[in-house]
C-alpha cells in the first residue's frame, strides 16, 4: 500500500457515509451533525437539550439535581465542550411544561377514543332503573354545589 492510500480510503468512506445520511459532502450540516433514527440529520439546539434532560429525569425517575453530578458534567463536556447545562430549577420547570402540554393531548385522546364507550354506558344507565337511581344520587351534589343536570340526555 502506498502512502496516502489510507487517507484516500478514509475520505471515500466519509463521503459514502454522508451520502447514506442524506448530507451533502462538506456542507455545514455534515459538521457537528448526527443522524437520528429516522435517518435525518440533527444539530445541537438548547431547546432539544433541555427537552432530553427533562425526559431523562421524568422517564428514568432521576432527580432534577442529577444535572449537577460532576461525572455527568464531565461526560457532556467531553461530547460537546462549552455546553451550558441547565440548573435543576430549570429542569423542574421543563418537566412541568412537558407534563402540562402532554396532558392536553391525553385529554383529547381519551375524549375521542372513549366517546363510544361513554355513549354506551349512558344508554345502559338510562335503561336501567337501578343504575339510573344511583347516577341521580351521585350527580345530585357535584363539588358541594347542586348540579343542574337531572337527567341523561
Amino acid at each position: 500500500m502506498q502512502n496516502g492510500q489510507g487517507t484516500k480510503n478514509l475520505q471515500h468512506g466519509a463521503t459514502e457515509c454522508e451520502k447514506r445520511r442524506g448530507v451533502e459532502a462538506g456542507s455545514l450540516d455534515a459538521v457537528h451533525a448526527q443522524q437520528t433514527i429516522e435517518n435525518s440529520v440533527s444539530s445541537y439546539t438548547q431547546a432539544a437539550h433541555h427537552a432530553l434532560i427533562a425526559l431523562r429525569c421524568a422517564v428514568s425517575k432521576r432527580p432534577f439535581n442529577s444535572v449537577t453530578d460532576p461525572h455527568y458534567l464531565a461526560e457532556v463536556q467531553l461530547l460537546w465542550p462549552g455546553i451550558i447545562i441547565p440548573n435543576p430549577c430549570t429542569v423542574a420547570c421543563d418537566v412541568s411544561v412537558i407534563y402540562l402540554e402532554g396532558l392536553k393531548h391525553v385529554k383529547v385522546y381519551f375524549s375521542v377514543c372513549l366517546m363510544q364507550q361513554v355513549a354506551g354506558l349512558a344508554k345502559r344507565l338510562h335503561d336501567s332503573t337501578v343504575l339510573q337511581a344511583a347516577f341521580e344520587r351521585i350527580v345530585a351534589i357535584e363539588g358541594g354545589h347542586p348540579s343542574q343536570k337531572r337527567t341523561l340526555d
